[in-house]
């Protein structure tokens, strides 16, 4: 026997109940969220196989969500949410393959992007942007000698102090070319070329 996937639906009760839900219902189990910030921390504590965005859900517009999301997994940079502790809580596809895995949720975002070491700029970009609020940047070297620029933001409108879970935007870029180029500029200035 198969196992039943397990959906998460945002929007009303009433949503929660609609036809559409319904049909949802016969194929998974639902669980219903009335906020995207209940969505949120139950995306925190469970996983689920998808979502089912109601029309209500604080009165997104369902359209640009799906554009958004559909547009943010094609583009060539990585893109993840992630806590406190650096743990991947939704990654785009780009981040998924540089973490050769089918999804990078729970990893460590260090650890997704092959290890390594940090060569430039802030020593923990995540932890810098939580004590101050505003942008950080660094430089990672990996073990396989792939080169990244991270940038962290937090991402919470709340104060730090407030309790609620912090979650960080990230942004990863692939700068291996640029690096090697630049090394080979630096190898060539110091030969006296």
């Amino acid at each position: 026997m198969t196992e039943r996937v397990k959906i998460l639906v945002v929007g009303s009760t009433a949503e929660a109940e609609s036809s559409v839900a319904e049909n949802l219902r016969n194929a998974a189990d639902l669980e219903v969220a009335a906020t995207w910030n209940d969505a949120r921390r139950l995306m925190r504590e469970q996983c689920f196989d998808g979502v089912f965005m109601g029309r209500s859900g604080d009165g997104s517009n369902l359209s640009e969500i799906s554009d958004l999301i559909r547009a943010t997994q094609q583009i060539p940079q990585g893109v993840a949410i992630v806590d406190e502790k650096q743990n991947v809580l939704w990654a785009n596809q780009q981040l998924n393959t540089w973490a050769e895995c089918e999804n990078a949720v729970g990893l460590n975002l260090y650890e997704a992007l092959g290890g390594g070491e940090i060569i430039g700029g802030i020593k923990c970009p995540c932890l810098k942007t939580i004590k101050s609020s505003r942008a950080a940047r660094c430089l990672i070297k990996s073990k396989e000698e792939q080169f990244f620029r991270v940038q962290a933001n937090l991402m919470n409108d709340s104060d730090v102090a407030s309790g609620e879970p912090l979650e960080i935007l990230v942004f990863v870029q692939d700068v291996t070319s640029d690096e090697r180029y630049r090394q080979k500029l630096n190898a060539i200035h110091e030969a006296g070329v």
